[in-house]
């Protein structure tokens, strides 16, 4: 596939935006996390909660750090992931594991607190006490799921 000269451009528009005005790009992406998180929750459909989730994990991925955590203030992200990763459909579950792995990379110390509180980090340490009992799998106990620590600034 070739590139056009609009495909170009549209593209520097969005960077454009993204470089220029941070504050506008931030209430874009969390007016359309809101209706996305809307429809996924009010949605019966697989394909329509499939593709409000692969939409979520897209503006979350490119969305900053501190974006991330006013949206974590607006939004039950921890309680929706638990519930992802105890669903027993499997493409469920592999977007909670790639929610929660965005999550804690963008927000490592403010999403640990929430991923322990709502079991996210026990229905992870399930799902590797699953995947280790397949012949091949290692141990769990040589995985950690613990946040980085932050240093202390005085």
């Amino acid at each position: 596939l070739h590139s056009t000269s609009k495909d170009k451009e549209k593209e520097d528009c969005r960077l454009t935006l993204l470089n220029d005005e941070p504050a506008l790009y931030d209430e874009l992406c969390q007016t359309m996390l809101l209706l996305l998180f809307e429809v996924y929750r009010s949605s019966a459909t697989p394909n329509v909660r499939y593709k409000c989730l692969h939409c979520l994990l897209r503006i979350i991925y490119h969305s900053r750090p501190d974006s991330i955590k006013s949206i974590a203030e607006l939004l039950p992200l921890s309680s929706t992931v638990a519930g992802m990763l105890s669903s027993q459909d499997s493409r469920l579950v592999i977007y909670g594991l790639q929610l929660s792995e965005i999550l804690m990379k963008k927000q490592p110390v403010v999403f640990a607190v929430y991923f322990k509180r709502e079991g996210v980090m026990h229905a992870v340490k399930k799902i590797l006490a699953e995947s280790s009992s397949i012949p091949g799998r290692s141990n769990i106990d040589s995985v950690s799921i613990t946040p980085p620590r932050q240093s202390v600034r005085r």
